[in-house]
This record gives structure tokens, C-alpha cells and sequence, in this order.
């Protein structure tokens, strides 16, 4: 088998984990000089070993410390390095102690969490944006979570702030 024949196994194996049920990798020559033997490697193995699908979420925020009752704008980037378009469904977790100002491209807001799915093609990032404004009575810090779910696989990102007296 040829590398390039192996790489485009392993890709597909990483990137459509539920279609292969297992990938074949060779391996070098055995102590005894024979012939190359083979290490079958199911898809857990796979994610066990920490190789991910590489859908990559990042969360900002325009500022560290806020005033309370001052507004914080958030940015959700969502890469697609997989190589084939995903389907992604992401979700804000809105921290307590906040009011939901806006949600934009379209994003859903339900019970202290907002929604979007998107089509990000391969090799593509999308930005969401989403904007808080923290109780005039909070102080301490805010945690603001993003998840993006692509098929089985998950990854998430926070961003921490901190709300002082105005």
C-alpha cells in the first residue's frame, strides 16, 4: 500500500469515523527482518489517542473587565479543518448574572442559551457574534461558553470577564 494510499485511509478514518469501522495502518519491517505487520486501529483508538476531527472553536470577548451594566460583545470563531463541508451546531451558554442584549447571524435564544447550525465548508471559518450586558448588582467574574457539535464529536471554548463596580 502506497503512503499516499495510506494517508487518504487515515483521513477518512479521522474525519468519517462512523462510516470505518477500522483502519489498517503498516507498520515497519518485524525484528526478524519478514515482512511488514499490520496494527489494526479501531475508531476509539483513534480518539483516544487525542487525534480529533479538527473542528477548532475559539471565544473572545472585546473586553477582560467591564463595568456592571456595561455591555460585552463576544465572538465565537468556528474553524473547519476536517477537509470535507460540516454541519455544526453551536451553542452560548449564557453565564448568570447577565441579560442577552443580541445574538447575530440569525442565532436562537432559548432558556439562557442561544443556537446557531451552520454549514462551514472545509477549510472555512465562521465568526458568531453575541452580546451581554451583566446585571448592574454582579461584580466577581463571568464564565461564557461555547460548544460546537459536529456528529458525535465536541469541542468547547470559554472566555472569562470581569464585572466591577460602574
Amino acid at each position: 500500500m502506497s503512503r499516499k494510499h495510506l494517508t487518504l485511509i487515515l483521513r477518512l478514518a479521522l474525519v468519517v469515523p462512523m462510516l470505518l469501522a477500522f483502519v489498517v495502518v503498516p507498520v515497519a519491517a518485524n525484528s526478524e527482518g519478514g515482512s511488514p505487520t499490520t496494527t489494526t486501529l479501531t475508531s476509539s483508538d483513534i480518539h483516544a489517542s487525542g487525534v480529533s476531527n479538527h473542528l477548532r472553536l475559539k471565544k473572545t470577548a472585546d473586553r477582560d473587565i467591564v463595568p456592571a451594566g456595561w455591555v460585552i460583545h463576544y465572538t465565537i470563531r468556528v474553524t473547519n479543518d476536517t477537509g470535507i463541508a460540516a454541519s455544526v451546531t453551536v451553542t452560548d451558554v449564557l453565564p448568570g448574572g447577565v441579560k442577552l442584549v443580541s445574538a447575530g447571524e440569525n442565532g436562537t435564544a432559548i432558556n439562557g442559551r442561544v443556537y446557531w447550525k451552520l454549514s462551514v465548508p472545509a477549510g472555512a471559518t465562521r465568526f458568531l457574534h453575541v452580546s451581554v450586558r451583566p446585571y448592574t448588582t454582579m461584580r466577581g467574574t463571568i464564565v461564557n461558553k461555547a460548544i460546537a457539535t459536529w456528529g458525535d464529536f465536541t469541542v468547547s471554548a470559554t472566555k472569562r470577564v470581569t464585572v466591577v463596580a460602574p
